[in-house]
């Protein structure tokens, strides 16, 4: 889903397994904004998991106003939660990693080719802290986000071989470099 707000000048892109729930709660809830100009699909799109270049493409205007922003996770980790989110929701019986590696790559979501199009990046590592620097910029006082979508404790590792390790280092290395991220 992505989030365009008219009157705190923002936009917020969601990659998938970033907080995007508790940020859509958060958003609701404890900000009690409701006039979104767009929330949830474009008429025509078949996902709400917009990447920014097509967002920019369909909000020219907006997009060279606003402040757009985007929270990122450690690639391994997001992936595992991907896969553990959809067997929990029971939508994949027969799960296997390399199946969900298809998703959106998180460099998809940031750059125009080479270009980082986002104004900001917070990490979700420390996104409490980096949402509490951030959040006035936008006009928002600093709240705690909600946890939402909570998978319990496992291992991420768990879910990888040294093949799997491999294929998420070559497909989102731009991010991996970009914010230092490890698999270990």
């Amino acid at each position: 889903m992505t989030f365009i707000s008219d009157t705190n000048k923002f936009i917020f892109i969601e990659a998938q397994k970033t907080a995007t729930k508790s940020f859509r709660c958060m958003f609701f809830r404890d900000y009690k904004i409701r006039n979104f100009l767009y929330q949830g699909k474009i008429s025509g799109d078949n996902t709400r998991h917009r990447t920014s270049k097509h967002i920019r493409n369909k909000f020219p205007d907006r997009w060279k106003e606003y402040t757009t922003f985007i929270v990122v996770r450690n690639p391994w980790h997001r992936y595992a939660s991907f896969l553990r989110y959809k067997i929990l929701k029971d939508r994949y019986r027969d799960a296997a990693l390399d199946k969900m590696l298809n998703a959106h790559s998180q460099t998809e979501f940031i750059f125009d080719k080479d270009k980082v199009i986002v104004d900001k990046i917070l990490k979700f590592e420390n996104l409490q802290q980096e949402w509490d620097e951030f959040s006035p910029t936008i006009g928002l006082y600093p709240r705690k986000l909600p946890y939402k979508n909570n998978l319990g404790i496992y291992d991420y590792r768990d879910f990888f071989n040294d093949n799997l390790i491999d294929i998420i280092y070559r497909k989102e290395k731009k991010i991996i470099d970009m914010m230092g991220y490890t698999y270990d």
